[in-house]
């Protein structure tokens, strides 16, 4: 795609974003600038805690245009009506399913199906054996989907194999990195007070699951042969882990250092760091380690940093790991074992010529992952959605709509009347089951109405009419003429200052 078609693209995309501190919100940041310096015009809307009343903020840096309130149903709705009003191109899902609202994040459904642009899903996690609900959810988001990214052939695979995708639907575009020159480090030791020290780096947020434990165990093995080692731990703790049990599991990997007597080469820097801070880091270590204990760890933005630096990296085989370290690329350790670790290491910083020939070899296969790369990749995907979706629409014929006032052919109005109770339809049903967390809408019941008209005066259809008829009347905000879009179970509306349609 050359430079001056993705110049006309207007885009928007929505995930978390900085402020918040997550691995998603900073790829959705680096994404959304990448896109930008490939030429095309890309607005954020924004998972946060408590959107502001008009679910928009003004933050030109980073373009973030909306907000939405994770656990607030009216907002998806919403911000899918504001991005449909904008009519942009297309729009990029950054989907996680802890980030959005409701069971396994089906807050979210909603939005997609609202939107009337091709969609672009890019799913930061991939299971092998999702739990009910999450399989119900993916299997939405991939029909909901023009196209759908991963990160990794693995991914791929499993959504082929075991979820039943289409392959032709999927693109693998790798985590993307910072186009950086490699260093020998020396002055980015100077910058970080590292100078004289051989330092192995960990970064990322903090959680149970990083496997910390191991590799400070296999640094007491490394100390005596290597009295200027550090081992520094970079990252704050996870907010989840954070709010449900504070510092419990940082406090533990102090506890076990200080018992192993390596207070003096076990440092935590517990920061949310900045790209630049990190990249200094980076740049500083001799020695880059992900002791990561899920096997089934489809991505990692730390690994795919280090990887793009240009760093010997040593790492356990999980997914994503095997996927890029593989033909010598790095070293991979098996999982929890404090001694393999260790001897990997070691062999690795007694053994510079070594450990830049894999650093070396490392930085040119991340060069197809650079962000500049990654940003005409999806600007390629979201070009490919277009032309998908114009293609969907032009295969259908043109058909008859009835007007309100002839009459269809409907002889069993049983699931009708399921999802009708004394106030309007319900928008939504799992299969006969009315969802009745997701309320009512107007568009909903004025369709019921119009096929009540068109069934005729029947004695079921005349009730009906009359339940639909009153909540449309019951919509109207006679104040300022508009009308009420979103009605929570409990007849609360959710949209205070109505619709302007």
């Amino acid at each position: 795609m050359n430079q001056r078609k993705l110049a006309s693209l207007n885009l928007a995309i929505v995930g978390t974003f900085p402020p918040r501190q997550c691995g998603l919100a900073t790829f959705t940041a680096d994404l959304q600038q990448s896109i930008s310096q490939a030429g095309a015009t890309i607005d954020v809307a924004a998972m946060v805690e408590q959107a502001s009343a008009d679910h928009r903020i003004e933050n030109h840096d980073f373009r973030v245009l909306y907000e939405v309130s994770t656990d607030n149903q009216a907002d998806y709705r919403a911000v899918a009506d504001q991005l449909n009003r904008k009519a942009y191109d297309a729009v990029s899902i950054q989907h996680e399913y802890g980030i959005y609202g409701g069971v396994c994040g089906n807050y979210l459904l909603p939005l997609i199906r609202d939107l009337k642009m091709p969609v672009v899903t890019t799913l930061h996690t991939v299971l092998e054996q999702p739990s009910r609900p999450q399989r119900e959810v993916l299997d939405e988001i991939l029909s909901l989907s023009q196209r759908v990214v991963v990160m990794s052939n693995k991914g791929k695979s499993i959504l082929v194999q075991a979820c039943g995708a289409d392959a032709s639907q999927i693109d693998v575009i790798p985590h993307g990195c910072p186009d950086v020159c490699p260093t020998d480090g020396v002055m980015a030791k100077l910058k970080t007070g590292y100078i004289g020290k051989k330092l192995v780096l960990t970064f990322g947020l903090l959680s149970p699951d990083k496997g910390i434990e191991v590799a400070i165990r296999a640094m007491r093995q490394l100390v005596d042969e290597n009295p200027d080692l550090v081992y520094l731990v970079l990252g704050a703790t996870h907010p989840q882990i954070k709010r449900n049990r504070g510092e419990e599991y940082r406090d533990s990997l102090r506890k076990l250092a200080a018992d192993l007597g390596l207070q003096d080469h076990v440092v935590f820097d517990d920061r949310y760091v900045s790209t630049a801070d990190l990249l200094l880091h980076l740049q500083a270590a001799d020695v880059y380690l992900t002791p990561y204990l899920n096997p089934k760890q489809i991505t990692s933005g730390t690994l795919a940093y280090a990887f793009g630096c240009g760093k010997a990296i040593v790492s356990t085989p999980y997914w994503h790991a095997q996927e890029i370290l593989a033909d010598g690329n790095g070293v991979l350790v098996p999982f929890g074992e404090a001694d393999a670790t260790a001897k990997a290491i070691s062999v690795l910083l007694s053994d510079p010529q070594q450990r830049a020939k894999i650093g070396s070899q490392a930085y040119a296969a991340s060069r197809a992952t650079t962000w500049s790369s990654v940003g005409f990749q999806y600007a390629r995907t979201f070009a490919q959605a277009m032309r998908e979706k114009r293609l969907d629409s032009s295969v259908f014929l043109p058909v008859k709509i009835p007007l309100p006032m002839e009459r269809a052919e409907v002889t069993d109005l049983t699931h009708l009347i399921r999802l009708t109770d004394d106030t309007g339809i319900i928008q939504h049903a799992k299969r006969a089951l009315p969802l009745r967390a997701e309320g009512y809408c107007i568009d909903d019941n004025a369709r019921a109405l119009l096929l009540c008209a068109r069934l005729g005066r029947k004695p079921e259809t005349e009730r009906l009419a009359e339940i639909y008829s009153s909540f449309l009347f019951h919509t109207i905000n006679h104040d300022s003429g508009t009308v009420h879009n979103f009605m929570s179970y409990d007849r609360r509306w959710l949209d205070d200052a109505g619709s302007e349609d």
